[in-house]
């Protein structure tokens, strides 16, 4: 995604849904982890089975402002589940900017598109 204002806000919160585990990186630097050992490789399982409200509940990762880079940045996740022959996936990732602590209109243009995009939680 690209962002030219980044002292627009005061900080930034990755939200992730998740079955099982995941990790989630900016810029190539890791800035949250939930149900996933350290040294997680892409063959590792996730720690246990995610299931019921928390398959739906977000996992919240804050990341501050020197994070982010004006221009171009690079957000990516990886997924893992707690069993080889797990039935379901759940992902799913919202960029929030914060203003005075509080969730604010972010908008953001992902690298190799032509049109803008709002999440607001």
């Amino acid at each position: 995604f690209q962002l030219f204002n980044v002292d627009r806000f005061d900080g930034y919160e990755v939200l992730v849904r998740r079955d099982d585990g995941v990790a989630v990186y900016l810029n190539g630097h890791e800035v949250g982890r939930d149900n996933l050992v350290e040294s997680a490789d892409l063959t590792t399982l996730a720690n246990v089975a995610i299931g019921g409200v928390d398959e739906v509940t977000p996992t919240l990762f804050s990341i501050d402002t020197d994070r982010i880079s004006v221009g171009d940045n690079i957000l990516t996740a990886e997924v893992h589940q707690s069993a080889l022959g797990s039935s379901d996936l759940t992902f799913d990732l919202s960029l929030v900017g914060l203003v005075d602590a509080h969730p604010r209109n972010i908008s953001w243009l992902p690298t190799g598109t032509k049109s803008a995009q709002r999440k607001l939680l």
